[in-house]
């Protein structure tokens, strides 16, 4: 069971981050009011939050991509953008002190991982296969995992950033899918809640036990949320989803 979280404050460099979007360019004041609101929804689910310091890198606050927290280890990801790796050290850091029984392991050259690839249901994990996760880094992750008897399976993509842009968990065997990842996950034996195109944005929700943390101003997904007998947390996140951001990936969620 997940109890705290790991956030990091924007940079103030925040809007010169990579992104594929052409959305405008983010307004600074809206960025800081905006994750500080996150913050506050993550503490409503009930989640303690662990808040880094902003650095210079302009990426940084999008911490999923850089680790992910198994059962009693931690990975250490290898993302696919040059620009990205001065991100690690602090969030290396970080874990080491909240984490201090869990090993890190590492994903080497020639793979690259991204946390955004990687969604986690129960004893199965899958790997999306974009354009920032390889092959090599799938390989390398599933032999981590198979250490601890977890199965990994690896998903094709569509045209979306990550994985997590177009499929997150909501329960232990539910997700919320959009249309074209609807039936690679029916055919893994769970139970896929179709989100539209329309909302997109709002697939990507952070679930912890009964609540779900989602951007707001999606009532669609709020009410296919709520009819799953699941507590909505809405928040604003407009300025991040200029940046490729999403729910998830502000967070890293901590035993």
């Amino acid at each position: 069971m997940k109890s705290r979280a790991l956030v990091k404050i924007p940079s103030s460099r925040f809007a010169c981050g990579l992104t594929t979007k052409s959305l405008g360019r983010p307004d600074p004041h809206q960025v800081a009011v905006q994750h500080r609101r996150y913050v506050e929804a993550l503490q409503r689910t009930g989640l303690e939050v662990l808040v880094l310091e902003p650095d210079e890198h302009p990426d940084s606050c999008f911490v999923e991509d850089l680790a992910l927290i198994l059962d009693s280890r931690v990975v250490l990801t290898r993302p696919r953008h040059p620009a990205r790796a001065a991100e690690q050290q602090a969030i290396r850091d970080a874990l080491a002190e909240a984490l201090p029984n869990f090993p890190l392991v590492e994903i080497e050259a020639p793979g690259y991982l991204e946390g955004g690839d990687v969604l986690r249901m129960g004893d199965r994990w899958f790997v999306g296969c974009s354009h920032r996760t390889n092959d090599q880094g799938f390989e390398q992750l599933a032999a981590i995992l198979l250490e601890d008897g977890q199965r990994c399976f690896q998903v094709k993509v569509p045209d979306v950033l990550h994985l997590k842009t177009g499929v997150t968990a909501v329960g232990r065997d539910t997700v919320l899918a959009l249309p074209p990842l609807v039936e690679s996950f029916r055919k893994f034996g769970l139970r896929v809640v179709e989100v539209s195109e329309a909302e997109s944005h709002a697939v990507n929700v952070v679930a912890v036990g009964s609540r779900i943390v989602m951007p707001s101003g999606y009532p669609g997904v709020r009410q296919a949320v709520a009819a799953l007998g699941l507590e909505p947390q809405e928040v604003e996140l407009s300025e991040f989803q200029k940046q490729d951001g999403g729910a998830t990936c502000l967070s890293i969620l901590l035993p």
